[in-house]
């Protein structure tokens, strides 16, 4: 079995018993629990929704209406052809479109057929607080440097109280397993589980398709077993889905993902350099979509596209040569949620929910920094994506998105204090060896 490498790091807090490690979790997981049923979950979610129409269309032949066709730009809104769909969940007017993968669609049509959709939407708002809780868990076993119930309550703190669990939790968001499945790989892969993490990562790439581009960090850290197990498991999961939903089912899949990149979503919950650019330097081009007041668009020139498809690029071969030239940064517990943070800054298009990932690693920071100036630190984080933002447009109306706003400054700070902490800590280890 491979050896572990969390030890290379600053050094590991003093050891958690593994019955308080299990009574602190189930703790957390229950009031989790009792917290999104009683206050956030008031009604169906409307997140989810579009997947089950999804699965309803799969299981109705009528493959053609699963995608929405967006000619060149994403509209955010399903097809015309869902209405009788919607009309029979209680929906008067569009949602959301269906933007995951085909083979979920296919495998979640059989579901339909055997319990409808409010159970399903309650077991599903069951089950995701316990994945959030799980999630700065497991992020504290891939480097346990900071005292367990200090690292899961800091991190649980800013994902409960800020827009980045809030409106996950609302929405029963996919993301929320495709984050844990994204932390569960890097815990894995430093606990000397290379094969596991790789196919753990091929499922979260599976759900969401953006995870495969970290696989790269475990070329950067030299797991090829890893890698491989990557590769296996994801040509085995894309060869179910072309069985299961066929091929011109994936071309309308790609056509979406196309229109989303030629995309600007102007909207608080949006925050990436994209919308952060968009409200800056080009909101009197916005386009509001019917029906959505406010929720506006721009449609990206294709120098816009293409910029954003090199920097994407330029990340992703940076960092993993960064990480292949200097073994002691890439062996750092900072080094995958540093890129975690500046891929969703950098992506097309990136929901707060986006950051779950990267902020369970957050309390991290405190091994580095000291306990005061990183829970000051992650005071300021929570602050620039709480809710509460959205009040400050009454003082400051020259920012018509105010939470955009704060939200893309703060995951750049913190995507900037990731990157200088790897920096300053993998020279002092390179002083020491």
């Amino acid at each position: 079995m491979a050896q572990p490498i969390h030890n290379n790091t600053n050094g590991p807090a003093a050891p958690t018993p593994a019955y308080i490690q299990v009574l602190f979790v189930t703790a957390f997981a229950i009031a989790a629990v009792i917290l999104a049923k009683l206050k956030l979950q008031t009604g169906v979610s409307d997140d989810l929704l579009p997947a089950w129409i999804a699965a309803e269309l799969f299981r109705d032949q009528q493959w053609q209406y699963i995608y929405s066709n967006d000619a060149g730009h994403f509209r955010m809104t399903s097809p015309e052809q869902w209405a009788p769909y919607l009309n029979a969940h209680g929906f008067d007017a569009p949602v959301y479109p269906y933007v995951y993968p085909p083979l979920w669609a296919a495998l979640l049509a059989p579901v339909t057929q055997i319990i409808d959709y409010s159970t399903f939407d309650w077991v599903i708002g069951a089950i995701n607080p316990v994945l959030i809780v799980l999630m700065p868990y497991f992020a504290w076993r891939a480097a346990p440097m900071v005292a367990m119930p200090l690292h899961m309550v800091l991190a649980l703190l800013v994902i409960l109280t800020s827009s980045i669990g809030i409106i996950a939790l609302i929405g029963n968001q996919a993301q929320i397993l495709t984050a844990l499945l994204t932390i569960l790989a890097v815990e894995r892969s430093r606990n000397g589980h290379p094969i596991t993490a790789g196919t753990v990562l091929a499922l979260a790439a599976a759900l969401k398709i953006y995870p495969a581009i970290f696989a790269l960090l475990f070329l950067a850290t030299r797991q090829f077993r890893a890698v491989a197990a990557f590769m296996v498991a994801g040509i085995s999961f894309g060869i179910a889905s072309l069985l299961l939903a066929g091929w011109s089912l994936h071309l309308d899949f790609l056509n979406q993902i196309t229109a989303i990149s030629r995309t600007v979503m102007l909207i608080n919950l949006s925050m990436g350099f994209d919308g952060l650019l968009g409200q800056i330097f080009f909101l009197d081009q916005a386009i509001p979509l019917t029906g959505k007041s406010t929720l506006l668009i721009l449609e990206k020139p294709d120098w816009w596209v293409w910029f954003t498809r090199l920097a994407l690029l330029a990340l992703i071969i940076g960092v993993t040569v960064w990480g292949w030239r200097n073994k002691e940064l890439a062996r750092q517990p900072l080094f995958w949620p540093f890129l975690f943070v500046c891929f969703s800054l950098l992506a097309p298009l990136s929901w707060s929910y986006y950051y779950l990932a990267p902020v369970a690693f957050a309390p991290l920071l405190l091994a580095y920094w000291g306990t005061p100036r990183g829970v000051a630190f992650l005071v300021l984080i929570n602050f620039s994506v709480s809710l509460n933002v959205l009040k400050l447009v009454d003082y400051f109306p020259e920012f018509a998105l105010p939470l955009q706003l704060s939200g893309t400054l703060g995951m750049a700070a913190l995507a900037l204090a990731f990157g200088l902490t790897l920096v300053h800590a993998s020279k002092t280890l390179s002083k020491v060896s």
